[in-house]
């Protein structure tokens, strides 16, 4: 399952060992999993070629602890290179426990982690699709309505005006929420209390929900 995840993970047993790494995480730690399997986070064998700051070990220990998801915004990785060098990385980890024992870590280098800007323009982007694809029926039902009012008397007429005049209510909902995220300042005007009572006694009374006043 691992192998299938684009960002780098690790997984650690329950006394902290090493126990696998992902392909996207043997790339960005230049350390295969079968090198690092059966270490500790701590082993001196293992920090001639990988260091970390915050250490690993106590942030592994602590998820243990607390059997809570953890995240760690700011870790330094200091990977050796080939040449006998040392390359310099920031990233964020997500540690959580595994059932059982044993946690999991995600690696998110800089510049992989989901910004608030991202997440806003996803929410707009799906707020207009949704609007969108709501407004169609909503079409449908309100033309429906129109096309049975023709042949009926003014009693039944009541119904489906309530029908169409609820219909364009909701599109004009619709509207502002394709407008999700405009700042700009909204529109104020004085409307009638009591029409917008009246509205809401007769579709209370055609509905069948109950008689009386509201």
């Amino acid at each position: 399952m691992l192998s299938a995840l684009p960002l780098p993970v690790a997984s650690f047993d329950a006394q902290g060992r090493w126990t696998g790494l992902n392909e996207a995480a043997e790339h960005w730690l230049n350390l295969s999993a079968r090198s690092v399997a059966g270490h500790a986070a701590d082993d001196p064998a293992l920090l001639s070629r990988l260091r970390v700051s915050p250490e690993l070990a106590p942030l592994l220990a602590a998820t243990a602890a607390s059997e809570e998801p953890a995240l760690h915004p700011r870790i330094v990785f200091e990977i050796s290179d080939r040449a006998g060098g040392w390359g310099r990385r920031k990233a964020a980890l997500n540690l959580a426990p595994l059932p059982g024992g044993g946690t999991v870590m995600v690696i998110r280098p800089d510049g992989h982690g989901p910004s608030p800007r991202h997440g806003v323009r996803s929410a707009i982007g799906m707020a207009e699709m949704l609007a969108h694809e709501i407004k169609n029926p909503v079409a449908g039902i309100r033309g429906a309505a129109q096309l049975l009012a023709e042949g009926l008397n003014a009693e039944d007429r009541e119904l489906t005006d309530l029908i169409v005049a609820e219909s364009r209510r909701i599109v004009a909902l619709l509207d502002q929420v394709e407008r999700f995220g405009d700042t700009t300042a909204p529109q104020r005007r004085a409307v009638n209390i009591h029409d917008i009572l009246d509205r809401a006694r007769r579709s209370i009374d055609l509905g069948g929900v109950g008689q009386g006043g509201v």
